[in-house]
């Protein structure tokens, strides 16, 4: 019996006892702007899904690139500078995971969290 799959800007990572996410008999499956990373058995498994602009351990719905996480031993799994999936795709959903607005940059990243990057304050320098 299938059933329908669904995923949206979703991060499965650190999984040990198999895949990021498993169905092979999905009624559909949709899956965006996802990353599927450090998982044990691989990252998506997924019966003919339609798919687009995703990271994926595996290779077999998006690109096989390590997302660069915070903190994988801490599971920190917000995003670093230089990471490929920052501003990676042309649209998704309006906020992340923390309630950050998306996107912040040129396009939105994968995941569940926006990568904010560092704030800088401007310096202000006082005559004495």
């Amino acid at each position: 019996m299938g059933g329908f799959l669904n995923l949206a800007h979703v991060t499965l990572a650190g999984n040990t006892g198999g895949y990021g996410a498993y169905s092979t008999n999905p009624t559909s499956a949709w899956i965006d702007n996802s990353i599927a990373w450090g998982n044990s058995a691989g990252g998506f498994l997924i019966w003919s899904p339609t798919s687009s602009c995703n990271i994926d351990q595996s290779g077999s719905i998006g690109i096989v690139a390590d997302p660069q996480f915070v903190s994988t031993s801490n599971e920190d799994y917000r995003l670093q500078a230089g990471s490929p999936a920052i501003d990676a795709c042309s649209s998704g959903l309006t906020i992340d995971l923390e309630g950050v607005p998306r996107p912040l940059g040129d396009g939105y990243d994968m995941g569940a969290y926006e990568y904010v990057g560092p704030v800088y304050l401007p310096l202000v320098l006082r005559a004495y």
